[in-house]
């Protein structure tokens, strides 16, 4: 048995593929554009991932070939369109017949952000593209492969100073004159490390061979106003940051965003998943940023 992490160079990717390295997993990891140490190169539009990779049906395929940045996505939908679901659909086609189990890396947004709280049995209703990008590949998965597991997570933050995430969005925001921060806004912080690692328990658990969806996210939930505390207490720049204290519906988004995003999940194992508190993950973000580590 291996694991084939397609789109292995991004910041959940390539976090994935070294922590199964370091678990002396057998794993294969692929780059389209951004090369990495011990990936291979995979063009989706020239190759077949299964005749540039041996795979059986006692292997694992995660597919993490996407843009997910909401504000790009929305501005430019054609291109993302051709990355986040026609390309995707491609790979899932081209597994087709593998018996392989597959695995999709999906998003909170995918639900529409008014109540919080999703766990597997929410209904998504997705609110922006990038969320209806995600949602249509969930779909099209189940439909053609026999073997699946849809992932969801929420508010990546990994160890790349300039990552998009919110604790870096927030730290640039605190610089600028009228920074503004929802007080009713939350969503859930969660480590890159942490998830790597739940992943990695879901892949070779046997008590998950049958799963099919799960939510892999901390359970804690933290608001704009907390986090941007936290940013002012960590950072060395804490004392040129100010914001003033507002509602998410004053809070202009050039995409529809959700007020209220964070995962939980119904299963029982999974419930006992450990993530870190926000504030150490915070805490080390901003030294990465700061270039203090």
């Amino acid at each position: 048995m291996k694991t084939i992490i397609i789109g292995a160079s991004g910041i959940i990717g390539y976090k994935l593929f070294e922590t199964l390295k370091k678990k002396k997993i057998k794993v294969i990891g692929t780059y389209s554009k951004n090369k990495r140490a011990g990936l291979i190169k995979f063009d989706i539009l020239k190759d077949q991932i299964k005749k540039k990779i041996r795979i059986n049906k006692y292997d694992n395929v995660i597919i993490l070939t996407a843009i997910s940045n909401p504000t790009w996505v929305y501005k430019n939908p054609k291109i993302s369109k051709n990355i986040n679901v026609i390309n995707t659909k491609k790979i899932i086609d081209d597994l087709q017949g593998v018996e392989c189990k597959v695995f999709f890396m999906s998003s909170i947004e995918v639900f529409d952000g008014k109540k919080g709280n999703y766990d597997e049995k929410s209904t998504p209703k997705p609110l922006n593209l990038y969320g209806k990008q995600k949602l249509l590949i969930e779909k099209y998965l189940k439909k053609k492969i026999k073997k699946y597991c849809i992932i969801r997570t929420s508010f990546i933050v990994g160890n790349d100073p300039k990552q998009r995430c919110p604790v870096k969005l927030t730290h640039d925001s605190l610089l600028e004159k009228n920074a503004r921060m929802a007080k009713d806004n939350f969503f859930a912080i969660t480590s890159v490390k942490d998830l790597c690692q739940s992943i990695y328990k879901i892949l070779y658990n046997k008590k998950f061979k049958n799963l099919n969806i799960c939510h892999l996210s901390s359970k804690e939930k933290i608001s704009r106003t907390k986090l941007a505390n936290y940013v002012i207490k960590f950072s060395t720049l804490g004392l040129k940051m100010s914001y003033n204290t507002t509602l998410f519906k004053y809070i202009n988004y050039s995409e529809p965003r959700g007020r209220l995003n964070n995962l939980i999940s119904s299963n029982p194992i999974i419930k006992k998943f450990k993530f870190q508190k926000a504030e150490k993950v915070i805490k080390e973000k901003i030294k990465i940023i700061e270039n203090r580590l």
